[in-house]
């Protein structure tokens, strides 16, 4: 069995997730698909913040796509493909380790990227719920300005 370097994992995870992310024009919706995505949506078409919620927290930007926030999607798919390769690189390397010491190194490696990939999930999941709750938010700053509220801050005695 020979080895693919580890670029060539980070490239392939990421066209996996692209093509997972990205709608396909070329592929039929089934009606019971269509039904299930209905019901994830809220009044206007919009995504729910649960919805997004759990996309972004089984794939890393799937909540994002779905909310149309395409630059934050390819960041957190990028950053999840990128942990998760990893991961399986340095998994598939532990049992070669020479010595007892390189595989516990190995092994701590392995668990640490696995680690930052939960990390990079929730964090996607969180900011996909976020911006789902503020997508209809409109934040008028005309009326804080003629309300005569002031700040003033001092520096020094």
């Amino acid at each position: 069995m020979t080895r693919a370097e580890p670029g060539a994992w980070g490239l392939a995870g990421v066209a996996v997730v692209m093509m997972t992310v990205l709608p396909s024009a070329a592929q039929p919706v089934e009606p019971v698909a269509a039904a299930a995505a209905d019901s994830m949506r809220q009044g206007g078409g919009r995504l729910s913040p649960r919805a997004a919620l759990v996309r972004s927290a089984v794939l890393p930007g799937w909540g994002q796509a779905a909310s149309g926030h395409w630059v934050k999607a390819l960041l957190f798919a990028g950053a999840g493909a990128g942990w998760l390769t990893s991961a399986v690189v340095e998994s598939s390397r532990v049992a070669d380790a020479p010595t007892p010491q390189e595989h516990e190194d190995r092994a701590a490696r392995r668990n640490t990227r696995v680690l930052l990939y939960l990390l990079t999930a929730t964090l996607s999941a969180v900011d996909a719920y976020v911006d789902a709750h503020l997508e209809d938010f409109d934040l008028d700053a005309g009326n804080l300005e003629s309300s005569g509220v002031q700040l003033t801050i001092r520096w020094g005695p």
